[in-house]
């Protein structure tokens, strides 16, 4: 599958995914859906798409919570350099991943009773 495809089609499952996330699900599965959406969004920028088409798309979701966030992380991937090493790109991706999970973690933890 080439990679923008593969963007494309990673972008509708993971706005479906996370505009279906409903307040009973555990803040593991919040914050999974969230870093999944990240990482799909540093996938993009690493292809080489650019910003505006990205953009284009998060608008598309139909939960706006979710066209929200993935704004949000269009517009941090964007600080990040694009890489050339498929290893590189991968470690790049995870931890962009990570640091959403985490920020998603530490605030829903503060809510959580």
């Amino acid at each position: 599958m080439n990679g923008y495809v593969r963007f494309f089609f990673g972008m509708s499952t993971l706005a479906w995914l996370a505009g279906a996330v409903q307040a009973e699900d555990s803040v593991q599965e919040v914050c999974e859906a969230h870093s999944n959406l990240a990482k799909n969004i540093m996938r993009g920028r690493q292809l080489g798409m650019e910003m505006s088409q990205m953009m284009r798309i998060s608008y598309k979701a139909e939960d706006s919570k979710v066209s929200e966030l993935a704004r949000l992380f269009v517009m941090k991937a964007f600080k990040y350099p694009r890489v050339y090493d498929n290893e590189i790109e991968e470690d790049v991706v995870n931890e962009f991943g990570s640091a959403a999970y985490s920020q998603c973690f530490l605030a829903l933890e503060k809510l959580t009773p």
